[in-house]
């Protein structure tokens, strides 16, 4: 059963994922560049 289960729940987690860090950077960015404050 885990087997089966196991592919659908790690795509599931990676499409969570990126779609968290993407909101993420998303915002770091936007706020970085509203001040000005881009890091290296």
């Amino acid at each position: 059963m885990t087997r089966v289960d196991r592919p659908a729940l790690l795509r599931r987690l990676f499409g969570l994922g990126c779609e968290y860090s993407a909101q993420i950077l998303s915002y770091y960015f936007g706020e970085s560049s509203r001040h000005a404050t881009i890091p290296e």
